[in-house]
């Protein structure tokens, strides 16, 4: 169970690394986003969306284990739909050809509140 436990806490931190690094690239080019960027941001967008998905299944498994932690997979899963919205505004936006940079900013804010939440309060429980 420990070795499970290690390996998932381990994707998980991964998925987040990857995920950062994903919003960082999209966001750092300036302007409107070009052709290249906007495909890009809709698949940052789908990725997101899998991890988001994935996890709710991992949480399910996790709530049987880890009792103590019901509180903080509660707030995640909504912290997940105040996401999933935002990431549906910023598809709205790109298929209207709108500038998305304000709802890009906003959804980096929420994902590294989200992210070291997530991090602080599951890892300690998969590592011990």
């Amino acid at each position: 169970m420990a070795d499970r436990h290690r390996a998932a806490a381990e994707q998980l931190l991964q998925a987040h690394r990857e995920l950062r690094a994903e919003l960082a690239r999209v966001r750092e080019h300036p302007g409107p986003l070009p052709r290249t960027l906007r495909t890009h941001c809709l698949t940052f967008c789908a990725n997101l969306h899998t991890h988001h998905t994935r996890e709710e299944g991992a949480f399910t498994r996790f709530e049987a284990e880890f009792p103590e932690l019901a509180p903080a997979f509660a707030r995640l899963r909504r912290e997940h739909q105040v996401v999933q919205a935002t990431l549906a505004e910023i598809e709205r936006l790109l298929a209207s050809r709108n500038d998305v940079r304000a709802e890009l900013d906003k959804l980096a804010g929420r994902l590294e509140e989200h992210f070291a939440y997530e991090e602080r309060q599951l890892i300690p429980a998969l590592l011990a």
